[in-house]
């Protein structure tokens, strides 16, 4: 049997699903409340435009999206943390997947972001759909152990030029894989929204899949998008990571005073074995997200993650922690994957 082991975290996301998520309530004046949708409203018409399908998510401890595999429904979980669209393996016979001819009896194994080994299987679909979007063939990571029944990943986010509204949770997908125009003069007619430029990680021991697409047809690609930050002069990159409830910042690659860590409320983590991790936070005089300040005395979960640092352009970058919902959802954020661009209202 051939062995390939490939060291990614493309699967941060799955481990940082909590038992108890951050509440998706309104924290917003009505006034506020109003105006978000409005602009809301415009993205999606402007998308509708474009010939992008809109899909409002099903909030559950995180955004899903319904979908078709081999004509059987699932539930999948919006992952930007995991490089790649996977299942339970036990549902390779149950959604009638098969196996990538070239991958047959390749084993690919994964690095949690608390150091576990996961092994995962290639195996493919004949078609996913979601939305009014069909894909033919469609490949999938079979994992003996995951967090939720089926994670939609970056690959297929990438394919699609996907467009994610964080408040309230809608998925926009290109329904002829081209980016999205005119979104950032619409989004900064808000004054109090800041533009981002976001760097993509490769992820170089992608499934090597030719993926029809209408009338054409493309190799897939994938990674994780990070956006620069700087934590106590520190700096670094974030994974973006709808994934994950909580940001969190990497407890081994930032000097604080451990003396100032407590525990987060009552909630913890619990990684893809099973194993509960208590979820301590520290209170930061500044938290920079590229050259803009969230907040003064910031909270945000702190955890050891222990992770190898992302290859870009040839470069080892350091990868400092991960922006997950509780910032994404609070700070309306919008995620454009065609124009590699994140906009956070400030």
């Amino acid at each position: 049997m051939k062995h390939l082991q490939y060291r990614t975290i493309a699967y941060i996301s799955i481990i940082l699903c909590c038992t108890t998520c951050t509440s998706f309530k309104s924290i917003f004046s009505d006034e506020s409340t109003k105006n978000l949708l409005k602009l809301d409203n415009l993205i999606t018409e402007e998308l509708q435009n474009q010939n992008y399908d809109i899909i409002y998510s099903i909030p559950n401890n995180g955004y899903f999206v319904k979908a078709i595999i081999n004509n059987n429904n699932i539930p999948m979980l919006l992952d930007t943390g995991a490089s790649f669209t996977s299942l339970k393996l036990e549902y390779f016979d149950k959604y009638q997947l098969k196996h990538i001819d070239s991958l047959k009896d390749t084993t690919i194994t994964t690095i949690s972001v608390f150091g576990n080994s996961l092994v995962s299987f290639p195996a493919k679909a004949d078609t996913l759909k979601i939305g009014s979007i069909t894909l033919n063939p469609w490949p999938f990571l079979l994992k003996n152990t995951l967090a939720t029944d089926a994670i939609l990943g970056c690959d297929f986010l990438h394919f699609t030029k996907s467009i994610i509204i964080c408040n309230p949770g809608i998925l926009g997908i290109s329904l002829n894989s081209k980016p999205a125009n005119n979104l950032s003069n619409i989004i900064r007619n808000e004054n109090s929204y800041k533009e981002v430029d976001l760097v993509m990680a490769h992820e170089q021991n992608y499934i090597k899949i030719l993926q029809q697409y209408g009338d054409a047809s493309k190799t897939l690609e994938s990674g994780v998008l990070m956006v620069p930050i700087t934590v106590n002069e520190i700096s670094g990159f974030a994974i973006i990571d709808t994934g994950a409830s909580y940001s969190m910042l990497d407890s081994h690659k930032i000097d604080i005073n451990k003396n100032k860590i407590t525990i987060y409320s009552r909630n913890y983590l619990q990684d893809a074995k099973g194993i509960k991790k208590t979820l301590h936070s520290i209170t930061l005089d500044k938290f920079i997200i590229d050259k803009y300040n969230l907040s003064d005395n910031f909270k945000i979960a702190f955890h050891e993650m222990k992770n190898p640092d992302y290859i870009v352009n040839n470069k080892s970058v350091p990868i400092l922690g991960l922006i997950g919902l509780d910032i994404l959802y609070k700070n309306n954020a919008i995620i454009d994957f065609g124009n590699r661009k994140l906009y956070l209202q400030i």
